[in-house]
């Protein structure tokens, strides 16, 4: 019953993170216009770097943590943790301030000023973040997560009254609201700040010992983020700041649509911690089956995205001919985070998932200087990142694959790759009212044809309720 609450309480949290987010994503670019956007992204796309700097700090002590009681941590342990991040950060923070002038001139001068700040606020909040996780804090993480989208929306809505409104005071506004943030997390976390800390030979061994733990996770994560923030490099480097607005802003659509998913890995970790390793699997198999079929109804998110951007963002047209390739990615970027390396992480196979991602990154780079041979476009490297993905998606299976037993293999259907085909087929060959028909007609197809599966995945989730209820 605890989890399930738990987890339709972080659900709830992400639902209204995901309406701030579409009220947000559809005002900020309608404020900036595509060029200005374009800058405010790239403070996005950095900032979204920050914590390679902390080197597994944070991860570690959600690994090692993780699955353990609030009440039980050691609070001046955990004191001295966050004071050390502190100094440490503010260094970093004041260096790169200082280096900013002789690395970057222009617009780009004071994004990366931004960049600056926000790696203090970011990696901070992070710290508390990733506890609250750990320690399934899940009202706590809840209410966290809903303050920086209410208090930045707020911002942007209350700047509409302004006369002249550009990128500089939105990256403003994100500081501002990641800045109560952390303010509500020092809050919330007043027992971990308010123990005297103690600062000697032991608390820096068990630093190096959380970091070591932690960082093939962060490697993991700055790999998976290159994933998508490569092809946006290329693309700012080579077809400069209007093209990086458009191609930014269909990668807007696809966080928004990913933010509920992604949202259950988060209750997933701790609770997956205290399965036996065939339960494990056994899970997996049944949330990987889950995601396939949401991945593949998500498909139908592109006719209303497609019918809203002509309707009230036509200035960002360029951008659908990217969105056709980047919507399809959420059945592999789904599962891949949900149900593959949640379980690695519960094995303790960091290496696994550091491993699986330098393949797909390698994989990645191969693709995109392919494409900047050719003549490069936005839709082009959208569908080298979904190329990507779903190379990640297919290792990240077979690895896991080969660890489960056999009545938990994780089988490859090939749906979700005929059914990215044939979307991907209907809409570049057709027009939207046709494609739509028919794409709805193969959905119920595909309900009939592969009922006996749906029946066993909704009877598993029903009878998981009623078990949780009782």
């Amino acid at each position: 019953m605890k989890n399930l609450k738990s987890f339709f309480k972080v659900v709830t949290s992400n639902m209204i993170v995901m309406v701030l987010g579409i009220v947000t994503t559809l005002l900020v670019p309608v404020i900036l216009g595509p060029e200005e956007f374009g800058y405010w992204q790239l403070y996005v796309l950095y900032s979204s770097y920050v914590g390679l700097f902390i080197l597994g700090y944070n991860d570690g002590i959600y690994l090692i943590y993780g699955g353990k009681k609030y009440e039980d941590l050691n609070y001046t342990k955990f004191s001295s943790y966050f004071y050390l991040l502190s100094i440490y950060l503010l260094l970093i923070s004041f260096l790169f301030i200082i280096m900013v002038p002789f690395i970057a001139q222009g617009e780009r001068q004071f994004v990366l000023y931004g960049v600056s700040i926000v790696l203090v606020l970011q990696c901070l909040n992070s710290y508390f973040i990733l506890i609250n996780q750990a320690t399934a804090r899940f009202n706590i993480y809840s209410i966290i997560n809903v303050v920086e989208k209410i208090v930045f929306t707020i911002l942007i809505i209350l700047s509409m009254a302004l006369t002249r409104i550009d990128f500089e005071l939105v990256i403003k506004f994100s500081l501002i609201s990641k800045s109560i943030v952390l303010i509500v997390n020092l809050i919330f976390g007043y027992r971990l700040i308010s123990a005297l800390p103690i600062i000697n030979k032991q608390i820096f061994k068990e630093i190096l010992i959380n970091m070591k733990a932690g960082i093939f996770l962060t490697f993991s994560g700055v790999i998976s983020m290159l994933m998508t923030g490569m092809g946006r490099i290329v693309v700012e480097r080579t077809l400069g700041v209007l093209q990086f607005g458009y191609y930014s802003f269909a990668f807007s659509v696809l966080t928004i649509a990913i933010q509920v998913i992604v949202a259950a890995s988060v209750v997933l970790f701790p609770m997956l911690r205290k399965s036996s390793v065939e339960k494990l699997f056994e899970l997996g198999f049944i949330f990987d089956r889950t995601l396939v079929y949401i991945g593949i109804f998500a498909n139908l998110l592109y006719y209303p995205v497609y019918i809203l951007i002509e309707m009230f963002l036509p200035q960002y047209t360029p951008s659908l001919s990217a969105i056709l390739f980047i919507i399809p990615i959420i059945i592999y970027q789904s599962r891949i985070s949900i149900v593959y390396n949640t379980i690695f992480k519960v094995l303790r196979y960091e290496r696994k998932i550091l491993y699986n991602g330098l393949l797909s990154l390698l994989f990645s780079a191969i693709v995109t200087i392919l494409l900047i041979l050719s003549d490069l476009t936005i839709s082009k490297m959208a569908l080298g990142t979904l190329l990507t993905y779903a190379f990640w998606y297919y290792i990240s299976n077979f690895s896991l694959s080969s660890r489960a037993s056999a009545k938990s293999k994780f089988n490859i259907s090939y749906i979700d790759v005929l059914s990215v085909c044939l979307f991907i087929l209907l809409n570049l060959y057709s027009d939207l009212t046709f494609s739509f028909t028919m794409y709805t007609l193969y959905l119920m197809f595909l309900i009939g044809y592969k009922r006996s599966e749906l029946k066993k995945i909704i009877r598993f989730y029903f009878n998981k309720t009623k078990t949780s209820s009782l």
